[in-house]
C-alpha cells in the first residue's frame, strides 16, 4: 500500500510538472535583398539573402492544472524587397508588425517572400542629397512615385515601389538633386523593375 501511495505522488509531481513551455518562431529571408525582423523587445536583426534566425520565448509551463498556455507574440518585419500585408475589406493592405497567439511549446515558421521591388540610393559623395525622386513613365505618361528626401554623405535611403508585370508594364527614372542644385538623371526605358529587383544608385565622389 505505501509503495502505491508512492507511485500516486510522483505521478502527480509529473503531472505538475508538465512538459510543454517556451515558444519559438524561426524566420527565414528570401529575398535577394536586406531584410529587418525582431519580436516583442527583441534587437532588430539584420538577415541577408537567405539567412534565418530564431525567437525565443519563455510561456508558463503547462500542466494538469495549467493547460492551453498562451502567449501573445508581435512580429515586426521589412526588407527592401519585402512588406507585409494584411487583408480588410477584401483589399490587401501594407503594414510592418502582426500580432498572433502561440501556445506553449509551438514551434513556428515564417518566410519573408519578395513582393515589392525598391529604389534606394547610397551617397558615397561628399555632398548632401537634397531630393532623391523616383518617376514611373506609363503610355507616354510620366508620373511622381517616391522621394527619398534628404541623404546625407555616407548614408543611404530605400523606398519599397511597386514591380511591373506583363499586364501593367512601366519604367522607372530618377532624379538626385544635390545641395548646390546639381542634378543628375538616372534610368531610361530599359529600367524596367520585377518583383525583387532594385532600383540602385550609387553616388560617389567626382574622379580627380
Amino acid at each position: 500500500m505505501k509503495s502505491l501511495y508512492i507511485i500516486l505522488i510522483l505521478a502527480a509531481l509529473l503531472l505538475l510538472a508538465g512538459c510543454d513551455s517556451g515558444v519559438e518562431y524561426w524566420i527565414r529571408n528570401d529575398t535577394s535583398h536586406l531584410a529587418w525582423v525582431r519580436m516583442e523587445d527583441s534587437p532588430e536583426i539584420e538577415l541577408g539573402p537567405g539567412e534565418a534566425h530564431t525567437f525565443k520565448f519563455s510561456t508558463a509551463r503547462e500542466h494538469i492544472f495549467n493547460s492551453n498556455v498562451t502567449r501573445e507574440v508581435e512580429l515586426w518585419a521589412q526588407g527592401e524587397t519585402y512588406q507585409m500585408v494584411y487583408k480588410e475589406d477584401s483589399e490587401l493592405r501594407p503594414t510592418d508588425s502582426s500580432e498572433f497567439t502561440m501556445e506553449a511549446g509551438e514551434r513556428r515558421t515564417g518566410y519573408l517572400t519578395p513582393n515589392r521591388a525598391c529604389f534606394k540610393v547610397v551617397n558615397n559623395s561628399d555632398k548632401t542629397v537634397r531630393r532623391a525622386e523616383l518617376r514611373k513613365h506609363k503610355d507616354g505618361e510620366e508620373y511622381f512615385e517616391a522621394n527619398l528626401g534628404s541623404i546625407a554623405p555616407g548614408e543611404s535611403s530605400y523606398r519599397r515601389v511597386p514591380y511591373a508585370t506583363a499586364n501593367n508594364n512601366f519604367y522607372y527614372t530618377a532624379r538626385i538633386t544635390f545641395e548646390d542644385d546639381t542634378e543628375l538623371v538616372y534610368g531610361d526605358s530599359n529600367n524596367i523593375l520585377s518583383v525583387d529587383e532594385m532600383f540602385l544608385i550609387t553616388l560617389n565622389p567626382p574622379s580627380e
